[in-house]
């Protein structure tokens, strides 16, 4: 499925990220072959195109993707969670790398395959934000509030919001769509029954469980019609 810059419906973001996501996890899978080791870090690094299945995807062109240690970045000593980060340069690289913690990363090379949940889910999140600024190029970054610890201006920055929710609606639909008593319940059990998951899903998450309680009323209340919109687009027919 490739990206169509055009698109403005959360139902299609999802879809797509969570496609591109397993055409790397699939990569991943098979690293030794796929994946390039960075001699200083020992971290992985590969050209997102240069994966099976994503070579004609136009967001995907010259972007890179890294796990590294959070040892090969001093600023983050420290952290106690895995990191995200992304960006472009001037020449048009774009970059996502995802940062693991001292513990993460020695599970990580001994057990390979046990924290791919965690890499996807910052992965999907960054590339929401190119997602972003390829629509809206204005949109933006959050690094100076995320270094300052201001978690308000952080949370509700527009791109922080977006691709905070994506990441969140993309755990849902994977969720849904491998649980077929799950999607019988919700497809049954109407809107109310739709938000009630939800809302188990972003308590369970310590990120999301963050997100969620530093939006300001004004964002809590878009957040929840596109919510609402996502659940329409899901289960078209349900009440």
């Amino acid at each position: 499925m490739a990206y169509f810059a055009e698109s403005r419906r959360d139902t299609f973001d999802v879809a797509y990220l969570n496609s591109v996501w397993s055409h790397v996890e699939n990569a991943l899978r098979k690293r030794r072959n796929t994946f390039s080791v960075n001699p200083n870090s020992g971290g992985l690094g590969i050209f997102l195109h240069d994966i099976d299945g994503l070579e004609d995807d136009p967001l995907l062109r010259k972007m890179t993707f890294r796990i590294e240690p959070q040892s090969a970045f001093p600023k983050l000593a420290g952290q106690v969670n895995a990191s995200g980060g992304s960006g472009i340069s001037t020449k048009g690289f774009k970059t996502i790398i995802v940062m693991l913690t001292p513990k993460q990363w020695t599970a990580f090379q001994k057990y390979p395959n046990n924290l791919h949940s965690l890499i996807r889910d910052r992965f999907i999140h960054e590339l929401a934000h190119h997602i972003d600024w390829d629509r809206h190029p204005k949109v933006g970054t959050t690094g100076k509030a995320a270094e300052t610890g201001d978690t308000t201006t952080y949370y509700n920055h527009p791109a922080e919001v977006n691709a905070y929710l994506l990441e969140y609606m993309a755990a849902i639909s994977r969720m849904i769509n491998t649980n077929e008593v799950l999607k019988d319940k919700i497809t049954t059990g109407g809107r109310k029954e739709f938000m009630a998951f939800a809302k188990v899903m972003r308590n369970g998450d310590p990120s999301w469980r963050e997100f969620f309680n530093n939006l300001t009323p004004e964002n809590e209340v878009r957040v929840q019609k596109r919510l609402y919109s996502f659940w329409k687009d899901h289960f078209p027919g349900a009440v």
